[in-house]
């Protein structure tokens, strides 16, 4: 068996014969490797129906969704293609794979719990109030909370931009290994730190 990682190299073919599913999942291995990840997910789909479920589109569209921040629908393709039946090495990958996205899983769900509640406005009163102006005394009883979770976004989106640069980096250098890792893990830190920033800035103005 072939292993489906390095199969996320283009491969071209011309030929008029292919099989079900073939073209569509060459077309969305091109867009997978330019980072266009939703549509690459389109093709992949496709492909799947197509090809009547073939490991290599399970084990594609696990790593799409992983690549989407998707890690639910990641965990269900890594864990249908491990139940195909792989040789001994190739197992061990798929399991460490699916360990590792059980964290980001982890990880998306606890930044998710963080975020403030907005609570929805209060109906308008039937009478004019008068409105006093703040009370410069009194400051957000938030504000700590508010900077912390801001912080945490922040870190997040830093780290996601180092990874990037790391990811050029390799691919540069040819390690299509490294790039695909860091350039995921980029995504998916760059996306929950301004998901995180954008809940504390919400938060800070609703207070």
């Amino acid at each position: 068996m072939v292993s489906p990682w390095l199969a996320l190299v283009v491969v071209t073919s011309t030929s008029a014969a292919a099989p079900p599913g073939k073209l569509e999942f060459e077309q969305a291995q091109g867009l997978f490797l330019e980072r266009r990840y939703g549509e690459a997910l389109v093709l992949y789909e496709d492909a799947y129906a197509l090809s009547g479920q073939r490991p290599s589109t399970m084990f594609a569209l696990a790593q799409c969704h992983r690549a989407l921040g998707h890690f639910e629908e990641a965990l269900r393709f890594y864990r249908e293609y491990e139940a195909t039946g792989l040789d001994p090495d190739e197992a061990l990958r798929v399991a460490n794979t699916i360990e590792a996205v059980e964290a980001q899983l982890a990880q998306q769900r606890l930044v998710q719990a963080e975020l403030p509640k907005v609570e929805p406005p209060a109906p308008a009163s039937p009478e004019p109030a008068l409105v006093l102006g703040p009370d410069p005394t009194e400051g957000s009883t938030h504000l700590g909370l508010q900077l912390a979770v801001g912080g945490v976004g922040a870190v997040a989106v830093v780290t996601g931009v180092a990874l990037g640069q790391a990811a050029l980096a390799d691919a540069r250098n040819g390690e299509v290994d490294g790039t695909l890792t860091r350039g995921r893990a980029a995504d998916g830190l760059i996306i929950s730190g301004s998901a995180v920033l954008a809940g504390a800035l919400f938060w800070w103005i609703l207070d």
